[in-house]
């Protein structure tokens, strides 16, 4: 199976120079819980998500409205490509612990998102003993992405220490 029979195609991009309310806004009208970050020409420069965003607020202190995408977003970001064959994309999403992937062609430009929602509900297309192969891929995959990962209570803002202590 490839990413493009699975991907979402009609994915909205913000600009690094966009307010955090616009990312804010996409992620809400689409329910969804990132945005990857484009250039004028559409090539990938990052991810920014709900998690993201409001951490950018609190540990600005400032409103989503004053914020900028760039203060925020993830720089990097892993991407597969369309005519990738699902066990790659589920590859590097375990290797790098991520629930998303922007589908990219023709170097970086944006054409889609891969999300572990959609590889979860593709094991419905899929017949006999392969479905349960492709299903503990997913399940494999869906283990390694939640594992927790290391808390940075060092890089507490300062003044948050109560709040950080469950006070």
């Amino acid at each position: 199976m490839r990413v493009s029979e699975l991907m979402t195609r009609d994915v909205l991009a913000c600009r690094p120079a966009d307010s955090m309310d616009r990312a804010v806004q996409i992620m809400w009208e689409r329910d969804c819980g990132c945005v990857p970050i484009v250039d004028a020409e559409r090539n990938v420069l990052g991810m920014l998500t709900d998690r993201d965003a409001c951490m950018a607020a609190y540990t600005g202190g400032g409103t989503l409205r004053a914020l900028k995408v760039a203060q925020a977003m993830s720089n990097g970001v892993a991407c597969c490509r369309a005519d990738d064959d699902v066990e790659v994309a589920l590859r590097t999403m375990a290797e790098k612990q991520l629930h998303r992937l922007p589908v990219v062609e023709h170097g970086q430009r944006l054409v889609g998102m891969l999300s572990m929602a959609d590889l979860v509900q593709a094991a419905k297309a899929v017949d006999g003993a392969k479905r349960r192969k492709y299903a503990e891929e997913v399940l494999d995959t869906l283990i390694t992405v939640t594992r927790p990962r290391q808390a940075r209570a060092s890089q507490r803002p300062a003044g948050r220490e109560a709040v950080a202590a469950g006070a």
